[in-house]
């Protein structure tokens, strides 16, 4: 049985915020097929509120990995998580000073000057390491091809890295057109079947969630 504060606690953190979120992805459903003035206006609204309270919770998401990394300053930590760790407040201190030092906040030179480059730089560490692995994830793939399914997710693969190599566009030109179909056709098929299987299940356990048939984290948490 559930406690009188077991309730309260899923009635604020659980039912309320589900309920909410379902009016309002109710409305913005209907105003999608719906052309009505009146509605139109109230999505623009709760968009601009939505805008309003995304920011807040990125301020306060920053604020708390500040705190957080504050205290781990004061704990028993390794070499190297105090370089992690000084390496980040430096970095945020750097930044924060920089944009509230100048009237043009974060668009004055300095700042863009010091951000695009190393944006520029830790993006592209990133995808680079990312395609590394996925060409090697590939490479692992190819050997152990078993089923029709692996064979055609390989294949697909090794044609896509054949098209984003110039090399082998070069050398040999029909790449390029199959590259492109395979990027534009099946790419944008499966882009969007995905959408509409994440919306359609985003909207049965919303139902599911408000008539109480779907368990959660806080059900869990107060078995």
């Amino acid at each position: 049985m559930m406690t009188e504060q077991a309730i309260s606690r899923r009635m604020y953190q659980r039912t309320v915020p589900i309920f909410l979120v379902s009016i309002l992805a109710g409305i913005f459903l209907v105003e999608y097929f719906i052309a009505y003035e009146p509605l139109t206006g109230l999505t623009g609204e709760l968009s601009v509120w939505g805008s309003i309270i995304t920011a807040g919770t990125v301020l306060f998401g920053n604020v708390a990995v500040i705190l957080i990394k504050g205290r781990q300053l004061s704990g028993e930590r390794t070499s190297k998580e105090t370089f992690d760790i000084v390496v980040f407040l430096g970095a945020v201190a750097l930044f924060v000073i920089l944009g509230l030092s100048n009237p043009d906040t974060i668009s004055s030179e300095t700042f863009l000057l010091l951000y695009t480059p190393t944006m520029s730089m830790m993006s592209t560490t990133l995808w680079t390491n990312a395609h590394l692995y996925y060409v090697w994830a590939t490479i692992q793939r190819l050997v152990r091809v078993r089923s029709l399914e692996l064979f055609v997710l390989a294949l697909a693969t090794v044609l896509l890295i054949f098209y984003n190599t110039p090399v082998t566009v070069t050398v040999v030109p029909q790449f390029n057109p199959i590259g492109e179909w395979i990027v534009t056709v099946l790419n944008k098929a499966v882009q969007r079947a995905t959408a509409a299987c994440l919306a359609v299940g985003g909207i049965v356990i919303m139902v599911r969630a408000l008539a109480g048939k779907e368990p959660g984290l806080i059900e869990m948490e107060m078995a």
